[in-house]
């Protein structure tokens, strides 16, 4: 009597693993999509809701992609305003300097003559 030998199709748990991984990779778009979502409106973009969508579609890129985006309240070009000083306060400020023995007596001249001549 001759054994057969009975081959069965290749699969790693039968057909019931193909939803679980759907649902998984569902499941992970949604997590990159809210992450998305989250750090350009964290910056101060309005629209984040198709920045969702981005997340979503695109993952680990469209977090990146989110991530270099300038904030929208920091201007390229913003520097912060120094406090205005009249020419009165600066040489307040050099004589007591001087009398403090930080700068000399040429020093203190030099910037009082300076202070002078911008009134």
């Amino acid at each position: 009597m001759a054994i057969e030998k009975v081959t069965a199709p290749l699969t790693i748990y039968g057909d019931d693993w193909i939803p679980y991984a759907f649902g998984g990779v569902i499941f992970w778009c949604i997590i990159w999509g809210f992450v998305t979502k989250a750090i350009v409106k964290g910056k101060g973009y309005e629209n984040s809701g198709a920045w969702f969508w981005c997340g979503f579609f695109l993952g680990i890129i469209g977090v990146i992609v989110a991530a270099c985006k300038p904030a929208v309240n920091v201007s390229p070009n913003y520097t912060p305003m120094q406090p205005q000083t009249s020419s009165a306060d600066e040489l307040f400020k050099y004589k007591k300097l001087l009398e403090q023995g930080a700068i000399t007596q040429e020093e203190y001249d030099e910037k009082k003559a300076l202070l002078l001549s911008k009134i």
